[in-house]
């Protein structure tokens, strides 16, 4: 009679070594380590199903066949087992290729003689349900391939235990305590005592020993990343709980019915009875679904969260912050929240490559080990020292490198310990990489904005002081600008009378007929009484600006004809003009509009100071003087000569006070003030001045003034 227990059992070791196998495959197919791990699961699953019909079978023959099989299939488990070990954790095969087909022929050979002779068991005896084997002459090779490939396979995964660090070394432990107790178990009470003492009554437990395996593997996939599984078991455990769950639910209900209508017949009762239990079957799934997976996940998978979700929130808070201390401090929050860790810290250089975490500076941190990296550095799987120190410091299980094409290395991210105790698994890893790239770029582009800041922070201190000093310099030129005026005012008044004085006699001089007899001392008169006019100009135009610039020149303002204006200054210079040959020439519309309302005696000093320039400036050629209106509004006196222009550096200074134009002769003529008094005027009449000139082909002055109707 079949026992329910050990068929259970059996049923259990199949589903999780299969189980265990096929995820492991169906992550990654075409990792060799995953391929031969589902091998290994494979083979074993073999054993123990073949192991269980050798056991619950009547027929001697087919005893020995099962239990010939079952050796065979041992002869697998080593070498997979030991293929398995060589692979992990570098997913490689690390042995030499004639080595690795040497072992593998060697054990298909051994497998015919294993299986279909009587090289391992002769015979088998039944006594008293008991099965008592007799072994072969080949028993010593088979001994000796079980300790060749299990203890080559044990010693090199002590070797890689020792050698590891980190989760590594926590993976290989757990395996390494899985896979001892599983052989131990099964070469002791399924070997050793059947093959030398004819003790066969453990031979049924080996299941157990199998479930013991699967359990440390089991433990290391949860809690430690084995082969990275966790959330593919964690759904197939809630599925496989589900099923097992309806099926009970299931067989009980089908009792009860068979119990309660015990009738050949399909009653009206049973038909709803068993309607009544489709239906709760139908609504309780979903709940049962949701619960159960609800609880494997907090078992399996409970550090899980939505990596595509919390990207986007971050993303977000990145374009929209540029100040650096708001982004910090809203991506650590975020993090700690949605990854439930215990702390994270930006760790960044500034531009004097200070360390700078939450503001505070620190001297005694090493960033030049973790600008040597680019990827994702875990505490549990770095072998390196440095690092590992590193994080202990300051409490990190993770660190991500945060590197831009312009900047360089910036400095790292850093993740405290998971609050669930957990930890860093491959999701976590594979959302921090792309955190690290994108936090990179919006952190330089934070970094530079703070600086542009901090720069414009202190240009707007510099401007400043410089203001604060150009206001005070400012001050002692309008000071010294004042005395210079009040100089030069005083001075104009002294030298006005005695100028005015000596004018008096030079005329007198000159108009004497004895003096007029000697030509040569006539002409020293004209030129002395030439000067003392421009002396006595040259005060009068210093009077009138000073009087204009302090507001105190009186104005005598009414209507004015500036067309009367503009003949009067025509015949004036005419005879200066015809003296150099000049064409002399005076253009007015006769319909032309031109009453503007200013102070005669001023109206007429600008057109002379205009007519005089041009004639002094102009050698040969014409000097025109037009009067037009150019719009309704205004009427345009201009001056156009063919002297010698200006240069675009004397335009410039033009208008300037004391600034003379040199004549063709590159004497510089006049005052200096003359343009200077004339721009004031003509913008206290209301009206604006311009030019145009080139050097060589003469100059263009006009001035526009508004009209007034009445």
């Amino acid at each position: 009679m079949v026992n329910l227990f050990q068929l259970l059992i059996l049923i259990s070791a199949l589903i999780g070594n299969l189980l265990l196998g096929l995820t492991t495959y169906l992550k990654n197919p075409k990792s060799i380590t995953n391929k031969i791990f589902f091998t290994f699961t494979f083979i074993l699953s073999a054993y123990l199903l073949i192991n269980y019909f050798s056991l619950n079978s009547t027929n001697p023959q087919l005893v020995l066949f099962l239990i010939r099989l079952v050796m065979g299939i041992a002869l697998l488990i080593n070498v997979s087992f030991f293929l398995f070990i060589s692979v992990f954790p570098q997913n490689k095969i690390t042995m030499n290729k004639f080595m690795f087909w040497a072992f593998i022929i060697i054990t298909v050979l051994l497998l015919i003689p294993v299986i279909f002779s009587p090289f391992i068991f002769q015979t088998v005896i039944m006594k008293n349900g008991n099965i008592e084997t007799l072994p072969g002459v080949g028993m010593p090779v088979f001994l000796l391939h079980t300790l060749l490939f299990l203890g080559a396979g044990f010693v090199n995964l002590i070797r890689k235990y020792r050698k590891s660090v980190g989760i590594q070394k926590i993976q290989l432990r757990l395996l390494l305590l899985g896979t001892i107790f599983m052989f131990l178990a099964i070469i002791i009470l399924n070997f050793v005592l059947v093959v030398v003492f004819n003790i066969s009554s453990f031979v049924n437990l080996l299941p157990i020993y199998t479930l013991i395996f699967i359990g440390f593997i089991s433990y290391a996939i949860i809690r430690h990343k084995f082969l990275d599984i966790s959330l593919i078991i964690a759904r197939a455990v809630s599925y496989t709980l589900l099923s097992f769950i309806l099926i009970i639910l299931y067989t009980v209900f089908t009792y009860s019915v068979s119990y309660l209508f015990r009738q050949e017949k399909i009653s009206m009762d049973r038909i709803l009875f068993s309607s009544m239990v489709a239906i709760i079957l139908v609504y309780t799934y979903p709940t049962l679904k949701r619960l159960l997976e609800k609880n494997s996940d907090k078992i399996f998978y409970k550090g899980h969260y939505d990596s595509q979700t919390i990207l986007t929130d971050l993303t977000k808070i990145m374009a929209s912050t540029l100040d650096l201390d708001k982004l910090l401090r809203k991506l650590n929050n975020t993090i700690i929240k949605n990854l439930r860790v215990v702390d994270s810290y930006f760790v960044l250089k500034n531009k004097d490559n200070k360390i700078i975490i939450h503001g505070i500076e620190y001297q005694n941190i090493d960033l030049e080990t973790v600008s040597q990296h680019k990827t994702v550095l875990v505490r549990e799987e770095t072998k390196i020292r440095k690092i590992v120190d590193l994080m202990n410091q300051l409490q990190f299980s993770a660190i991500v490198p945060l590197y831009t094409e312009k900047s360089g290395f910036l400095g790292f991210f850093g993740i405290g310990n998971k609050q669930s105790g957990e930890i860093i698994n491959n999701q976590d890893i594979k959302f921090l990489e792309i955190f690290g790239k994108e936090v990179s770029i919006a952190l330089e582009n934070a970094k530079a904005y703070k600086e542009i800041k901090q720069f414009s922070k202190t240009l707007q201190i510099k401007v400043e002081e410089a203001t604060q000093k150009l206001q005070e310099a400012n001050g002692k030129l309008k000071e010294l600008d004042k005395r210079k005026d009040e100089f030069l005012n005083v001075s104009a008044h002294e030298m006005r009378a005695p100028l005015t004085a000596v004018k008096g006699y030079l005329s007198m001089l000159s108009e004497d007929k004895a003096m007029q007899k000697h030509k040569q001392l006539q002409a020293f008169l004209d030129g002395a009484l030439e000067g003392a006019e421009r002396e006595i100009r040259l005060v009068n135009n210093m009077l009138n600006l000073s009087r204009i610039e302090e507001g105190r020149l009186v104005y005598q303002m009414g209507l004015v004809k500036l067309s009367q204006v503009a003949q009067f200054t025509y015949d004036e210079f005419k005879a200066e003009a015809e003296a150099k040959r000049l064409t002399f020439r005076l253009n007015i519309n006769k319909e032309i509009k031109d009453k503007v309302y200013v102070d005669q005696d001023r109206i007429h000093e600008i057109t002379t100071n205009l007519v005089s320039n041009a004639i002094k400036y102009t050698d040969e050629g014409s000097v025109i003087i037009n009067v037009t209106n150019p719009d309704k509004d205004n009427v345009e006196f201009e001056v156009v000569d063919t002297g010698f222009g200006m240069n675009k550096d004397e335009q410039q200074k033009l208008f300037t006070k004391f600034y003379r134009a040199e004549s063709s002769a590159g004497k510089k003529m006049g005052t200096g003030l003359g343009l200077y008094i004339t721009r004031l005027l003509i913008e206290k009449f209301g009206g604006k001045i311009s030019f145009e000139s080139e050097r060589g082909k003469g100059s263009t002055f006009s001035f526009i003034l508004p009209l007034r109707r009445k």
